[in-house]
This record gives structure tokens, sequence and C-alpha cells, in this order.
């Protein structure tokens, strides 16, 4: 575990923003703690390591590894090898049924999604020891009085360190006891409900892009194969394929949080844990819809937005239509114009635009 080892790593999915970090002082904060305590031989579960950080660090520990994102799980297994850290990491879900040994420490790095902290607060309680000590990482820029009080809801002792390089820990303490699980969350579109995990894009309401998108979009009568990518919940394909019943509809998501919300809303549905869309061994497709992510946590970066457009080039029919909807300020409209043919707007309004992108002009 030592701090002054020269490590190696890469994001997934790659970005072509340099100033983008694989860690930052938080996660350097969180292994310092941990070592100063001498937690080695305790039963550890890591949450929230975007690359493999914490997991490189800890990996004598044998951790128990939280992940939701398969693109997490892809750069923790890619970076543990790259740094020659021969062992078989022991990825489980937030969907876990049990763990061989209950936790004793737990080291979180808490997400920009207080509703994904909390899912993790829940998981924790749930499979660690009664005397687990947790260590929460956070930059003190990003710090909210609602972190407290998720940590004091399931805790009786949560105390918050001195500064680090602009960052700071939350150790907790003291579980609780008889804490009731919560329940999944609601969304109503056109007086159907929609239900989804905690960590899942939009809360409570469909969000406005989604919706200026479902209200401007029309299905073409030779689309029959509709890839919804970075779905969510799901409720753009499933909205399409209720109003155009004879389509056949594809779901993928990097967050399994996702996916398995849309297998709550649609039992047959075709989904997809990845993302890359390279990843999908399938069909090409006639319609790709998306309201494509342009951050990840606290950062902006449009990275995997415009490698999707890319490789969703080679995933469309010959008279296929990718339509994506964005904040008008992106701009990716210059972009879709590099890659496909004819790419217009097909839609606009003060805020959002709707990009339609086709190789051929219909007849």
């Amino acid at each position: 575990m030592a701090l002054d080892k020269h490590w190696n790593f890469i994001r997934i999915p790659k970005t072509k923003n340099t100033t983008l970090t694989t860690w930052n002082a938080a996660d350097e904060h969180v292994i310092q703690c941990v070592s100063e305590k001498e937690t080695l031989h305790q039963t550890t579960a890591i949450f929230h390591d975007r690359f493999g950080y914490l997991s490189c660090f800890l990996a004598d520990q044998n951790p128990d590894i939280v992940i939701y994102l398969k693109s997490q799980q892809t750069a923790i297994s890619k970076n543990l090898a790259l740094n020659k850290i021969n062992i078989n990491p022991n990825f489980i879900t937030p969907f876990v049924h049990s763990v061989e040994k209950k936790w004793e420490v737990v080291i979180l790095h808490i997400p920009k999604s207080l509703d994904l902290f909390d899912l993790y607060l829940q998981i924790i309680f749930r499979f660690s020891d009664s005397n687990v000590v947790v260590y929460c990482a956070f930059m003190t820029r990003h710090f909210t009085k609602s972190m407290l009080k998720m940590a004091e809801f399931y805790f009786t002792d949560v105390k918050q360190s001195l500064t680090f390089k602009k960052s700071r820990i939350l150790t907790l303490c003291g579980k609780k006891e008889n804490i009731a699980e919560k329940n999944l969350i609601r969304t109503i579109f056109y007086n159907k409900t929609y239900l989804q995990y905690s960590g899942v894009f939009s809360k409570n309401q469909i969000d406005f892009a989604t919706r200026f998108l479902l209200e401007n979009v029309v299905v073409e009568k030779h689309e029959k194969k509709i890839l919804d990518w970075g779905c969510g919940n799901g409720i753009i394909g499933i909205f399409l394929n209720e109003k155009y019943p004879d389509t056949e509809v594809y779901y993928v998501d990097d967050n399994l949080l996702a996916t398995e919300s849309v297998h709550l809303n649609s039992r047959e549905a075709r989904v997809f844990w990845e993302y890359d869309i390279n990843n999908i061994s399938g069909p090409t497709f006639d319609l790709i819809v998306s309201n494509p992510p342009f951050h990840f946590e606290h950062e902006n970066d449009i990275s995997i937005s415009l490698d999707f457009f890319e490789k969703s080039f080679h995933y469309l029919t010959n008279k296929g239509r990718l339509i994506v909807v964005a904040n008008k300020h992106i701009n990716y409209l210059t972009h879709l114009k590099n890659i496909f043919p004819i790419s217009e707007i097909l839609a606009q309004n003060s805020k959002f635009a709707i990009y339609q992108c086709r190789f051929t002009r219909p007849c």
C-alpha cells in the first residue's frame, strides 16, 4: 500500500480531453487515512472506484469491489493488469444477495449522485460488520449537508476530517439497527409509471430533453429495429415501442442500475449492459435514438458521445437514421456533419436541439 509507488492508469472509456485524470486528491486522502489506521487483514470493500486507483492500492487486502458500470469493471481489470497486480478482482454489483464475510472496513469515493451515495450506504448497512468503519472521500468543493444527513441516517458517529489537498474524509461508525429498505423511484409520463433504481439519470420526473425528443420524433415506416443508446430506465425505447408496436427495440447502457430498471418496466426488453456499442453482438439498426451524456460525475466530457456517433455510423442500415437530443450549447451538429453525409436539426427550442443524421435522403 506504499503511497510513493509509481502507478500507470488508463481511462475507460477513452477520452480526448487530456486534462482529465484517473484519480484525485480525495482518492489519495482516503488511501493515506486507511494506511495510517493499519486496516490490513480486515475484510474490506471498495465503492465507486472509477478507474482502479483504490483497487490497485488495496489489492493485497483482496477487497470486494462494488461496481455498477461496465466501463468501471473493464477499467479496474485493465489497470490491475497494467500495474502487474496479479489478482482476480472480486467484483460484486449493487444487486448482490450475500457476501462471503461481512465487511469490517469500507472505502467509498462519494459519487456526484447523492441517490447513488444513499444506495451505497444501504448496501454497506446490509453487508457490513456491526463494528464497521466507513471512510467516505470527497473534494471539499462538492460537499453538501445532504451527505451528512444521509450518513447520519445509517450511522450514529459521523466525523469529518481536516482538509488534505482540498479534500476531506467522512468517517462513519456505530451502525444503527433496523433501518427500513427504501422504495424504488417512480416517474410518470403520459399516464404511465416507470420504475427505476437509485443512481439512474433523472429522478421522479422525465428530464426536459427526453420529453422534447419524444414529443417530436416520428418513427418512419421502414424503421423496424430501434436502438435506445444510453437508455436509462428505458423510457425512450418503451414509449416508441408502445406507440409503434411493430418495432423491435434494443436497449444499451453502461449503468447496470439503468439496464435493470429497463427490466422493471419491460420484462421482454432486449437489454445490453455495455459502455461500447462495438461490444453488442446483434443486428444493424434502422433507427438509433439517444439523449447522450456530456459529463461524467463532476467532469464535462463529450468524448463518449463523439465516440458513439462515430461507431453508430457502422450500426445503421443504408436507410438508417440517428436521432440525438442535446443541450443547444454543446453544438453536436458540427461533429455530426464530419461523420454523416446528411446531418441537420430536426427540431429545437430555447434549450435543446434534436439532430437527425442519415446516409441518404428518403425518396
